[in-house]
């Protein structure tokens, strides 16, 4: 507006188009800037804008590696530099002086002006557009918690609606708008290119003040809601079917430990030394109160109630209840890293997903013939995401039986040691705390799952 304003022929489109007074016309006449620096200063906005939105949607991904990352910040940010050179005001007539006529025809120039700026017009557009897919994609994976999906949704409609009122309106900028005479040493000015429905440019300003305003307080909200999760002391109610997942995991280890006790009693021999069976039994006794203890406690409600929690607890406690001693043939491999990672889940369920995960790989382990086997426990971040790699070099799953590896009652051993309820259980709690979980596995190699949580969202 401030551009048009300066131009003496076009002042009516100020007072048509954008319902200006002509009091504030003539005031925006009158500023003491110079046309070329408003050239200037709308190319490096535009230039800006891009560039910030492009970060905005890269930090959200996490289908990059950092690298990746890096590597496209550094081009694109090279690709506006050229831009804003060659469409500057006060480089440009020094680029014409250089190559005209020595190098160039001014009608090579122009012309080549015009190739690159049809150029950087489409790659700006197109890359707006995919900054657009990249959030959405991001928006849809988010965490199907309703507080921060819903806050997600609004941030979505506002980041969007920004980039394409900037790209119906403005999609031109950057771009040269002089014209240069070497010969008379004159500077002339391009109009600006208003070519949508009159009655849009008057609603225009609004529009903007409006999807800023929206922009701004879900980023807002979205910080309350990092903050609170940040210091532990806000924890998100998330419904999930709640009788069906207690109930099946109440009935999953009661069954699963009086087979255990049961093969264990079949095991005493008839005379008195039988002490360290004994033991073992009581072993299996407590363990089993003490998880029937925990389940007890998520079946007083039927809410899912996630909070920040260090996720090398959750694990360890997990761990806990085997007794590692009993299996001679395998090696526990922990690859923490040194920092506290944070990752919010339900830490009663989550903790019985990961024992169910681990006597799946135990269990593997113990049925083939190595030597010497290792369970491995990683645990990284990535984008506010906690990845737990669990690997074992047990027997491995077939490709026929990797379909169905989380499906409720489907197991590969009698189900006098198994009910096939193990895993798919681990499934749904993994995925009603917003996560995801995969498995990769080979025969007579092993198996590993990863587990994809969200991270403290203050990261």
């Amino acid at each position: 507006m401030l551009y048009i304003s300066k131009d003496l022929g076009h002042l009516n489109k100020l007072l048509r188009y954008f319902s200006y007074s002509p009091g504030l016309v003539k005031d925006l006449m009158m500023l003491p800037i110079k046309r070329a620096l408003i050239s200037t200063l709308l190319n490096i906005s535009s230039i800006s804008f891009i560039y910030t939105y492009i970060l905005f949607a890269l930090k959200q991904q996490d289908f990059l590696t950092e690298k990746s990352i890096a590597k496209i910040k550094i081009l694109y940010a090279l690709w506006l530099i050229i831009q804003a050179i060659l469409y500057d005001p006060y480089i440009y007539p020094l680029i014409y002086k250089l190559l005209y006529p020595k190098i160039l025809t001014a009608y090579a120039i122009n012309q080549f002006y015009n190739i690159f700026n049809n150029i950087t017009t489409i790659v700006n557009v197109i890359i707006l557009l995919l900054c657009v897919l990249a959030f959405l994609y991001h928006a849809v994976k988010f965490p199907k918690i309703r507080l921060i999906k819903y806050n997600m949704i609004v941030y979505f409609i506002a980041y969007f609606s920004i980039i394409l009122t900037y790209s119906l309106l403005l999609y031109w900028s950057p771009t040269l708008l002089i014209r240069y005479s070497k010969v008379a040493d004159y500077i002339s000015y391009n109009t600006l290119s208003l070519r949508m429905n009159e009655r849009i440019y008057p609603i225009y300003p609004y529009l903007i003040i409006i999807l800023l305003i929206t922009f701004l307080f879900s980023t807002f909200k979205y910080l309350k809601i990092k903050e609170k999760l940040s210091i532990s002391s806000y924890e998100i109610m998330h419904n999930v079917n709640g009788a069906t997942v207690s109930s099946r995991l109440f009935c999953h280890y009661m069954k699963n430990e009086l087979l255990s006790i049961s093969a264990m009693i079949e095991e005493i021999p008839v005379d008195e030394n039988n002490i360290d069976i004994i033991n073992n039994i009581k072993f299996y006794q407590q363990n089993l109160f003490n998880r029937l203890n925990c389940i007890h406690e998520s079946l007083k409600s039927n809410k899912m109630s996630l909070s920040s929690v260090p996720i090398k607890k959750v694990i360890d406690n997990a761990l806990e209840s085997f007794d590692f001693n009993q299996y001679k043939n395998i090696k526990l491999k922990k690859l923490y890293l040194q920092d506290e990672i944070l990752a919010i889940v339900d830490t009663n369920y989550v903790e019985q997903a990961l024992i169910n995960i681990f006597q799946n790989a135990l269990d593997s382990m113990i049925n083939n013939n190595k030597d010497e086997n290792t369970l491995t426990i990683s645990v990284s971040e990535k984008n506010n995401h906690v990845i737990i790699e669990i690997s074992d070099t047990g027997v491995g799953i077939s490709e026929k039986d990797m379909v169905n590896i989380f499906t409720p009652l489907f197991s590969t051993k009698p189900q006098t040691k198994n009910w096939g309820i193990g895993l798919s259980l681990a499934h749904r709690v993994i995925t009603d705390c917003g996560g995801k979980i995969s498995v990769k596995s080979k025969e007579d190699v092993g198996t590993s799952f990863e587990i994809q949580l969200m991270g403290e969202l203050s990261k």
